[in-house]
């Protein structure tokens, strides 16, 4: 206080000063799971219910609990500390939604991939009940974990890309790709042996690249990198309408934990429209709210889709050579 007193600025002007110092946080990226569950919507209400009065006196978050079509919206509020901050700015305000919908097999989950988040979604799968005498289900999310063939992983990415319902891939233009470690797992001597050699020989090499430009899964660039044993991790892409005016969305996904391939998140980062001349405009919009929702519901059934496909194929692979 003392410090501050002798400081040339009136409260109201500091604040103006540090907000315009500021540098705005990135949109977050959000991500999802499935649980199965056969509890009722009144059950469901109850567990959030349950949630927003525990999880507002232990971790001071503030619920608004709301139906939308086919589901429920949780809107949450809550405060922590950014340390990357000016000292007096430190302690933020922050609102976040987690989307829950119901679909056959029990609930499907949207909401922000950040460490709050996944919290309360573990609360809530764990809060639902479950029939007596049936074991409790594991949520579903969109992972790799245990699949080391870098081409499968690349697979994953190419049909996320191409199986988006209402739109086609227009073009890449950025990867992150990483080596796939050589998979330690078997008890046969032999194969140890040859794995521990494999990791010897990858000790030195390039263990992540990144690829920028246009075309990129056609580029002889691309094509080395995959022989080569790199898997896609990340992927930023062009999507075009199939039908309207044919706007082309700029589309981010990625495994956050690329070497087990798990903690996948996308982004819908903007959206280019035609001027009234039918020209493609220069710079990228902000994408209108109704879009990202539809765009988020596509990505997502187009990465169930690309797992479920590639479990199928190693799962006939597996039999074959059985």
């Amino acid at each position: 206080v003392n410090l501050l007193s002798h400081l040339p600025f009136s409260w109201p002007q500091l604040q103006q000063l540090l907000e315009e110092i500021e540098t705005p946080d990135a949109e977050e990226k959000v991500t999802t799971c499935r649980v199965e569950s056969k509890a009722t919507p009144d059950e469901l209400s109850k567990v959030l219910t349950d949630i927003r009065e525990i999880r507002g006196m232990t971790d001071n978050e503030s619920y608004i609990i709301r139906s939308v079509a086919n589901g429920t919206l949780l809107r949450i509020t809550y405060s922590e500390v950014n340390h990357k901050s000016t000292r007096v700015l430190q302690r933020i305000h922050k609102e976040m939604e987690i989307l829950i919908e119901s679909n056959e097999e029990g609930f499907e989950l949207r909401f922000p991939e950040n460490k709050r988040a996944h919290k309360i979604v573990e609360k809530i799968s764990n809060l639902l009940p479950v029939p007596e005498g049936e074991e409790r289900p594991q949520r579903q999310e969109v992972e790799l974990s245990g699949i080391i063939d870098p081409l499968v992983r690349s697979d994953f990415f190419i049909r996320l890309m191409d199986n988006m319902e209402g739109f086609r891939r227009r073009d890449v233009i950025d990867l992150k790709m990483n080596r796939i470690k050589p998979d330690s797992n078997g008890d046969d001597d032999d194969d140890a042996d040859e794995v521990e050699q494999a990791t010897q020989e990858l000790q030195g090499l390039v263990k992540k690249t990144s690829l920028f430009g246009e075309s990129l899964l056609i580029s002889p660039e691309y094509r080395r990198l995959r022989d080569d044993g790199f898997g896609i991790h990340k992927a930023i892409w062009e999507a075009m309408e199939d039908s309207g005016a044919g706007r082309i969305f700029e589309i981010e996904a990625q495994f956050r934990n690329p070497d087990e391939s798990t903690g996948f998140c996308y982004l819908v980062r903007g959206v280019q429209n035609y001027d009234g001349d039918g020209n493609l405009e220069a710079s990228k919009k902000t994408v209108p709210m109704d879009d990202r929702k539809r765009l988020n519901s596509k990505i997502e059934y187009a990465a169930y889709e690309a797992l479920r496909l590639i479990k199928l194929q190693l799962t006939e692979t597996q039999s074959d050579e059985d």
